[in-house]
């Protein structure tokens, strides 16, 4: 028997809507922000999104910076993002990984 002619079915209690979210991209899904947290699914979408610095991120989630160094401290110990000093700015980047698990494997941010 051929292993890509088969199929793993596994009974799973969650109604349609619910189990369509597990493979649907971006932070809408409650899937990424259950596996990351709501803020930190954001932040992470927003670095994909192309908000690089540490400021324009708390700008665009209306969190204060002190919680998104927290959050991106967390994505980068993960392997999500890298993060570069750059003329007195932090910048962040998403790495391959991150972009994956947001379900954009083809979108490397160009400064990576």
């Amino acid at each position: 028997m051929d292993p890509t002619d088969c199929t793993l079915i596994y009974p799973a209690s969650v109604d349609l809507d619910q189990a369509a979210d597990v493979w649907t991209a971006g932070t809408s899904t409650p899937a990424l922000a259950n596996l990351l947290g709501r803020t930190r699914a954001s932040v992470l979408t927003a670095i994909a999104d192309g908000v690089a610095t540490t400021g324009a991120l708390a700008h665009r989630l209306g969190v204060s910076s002190a919680a998104v160094s927290q959050h991106t401290a967390v994505l980068r110990a993960a392997g999500l993002i890298t993060t570069r000093r750059h003329h007195g700015n932090v910048l962040h980047n998403p790495t391959q990984t991150g972009l994956t698990l947001l379900d954009r494997p083809g979108a490397l941010h160009p400064t990576e």
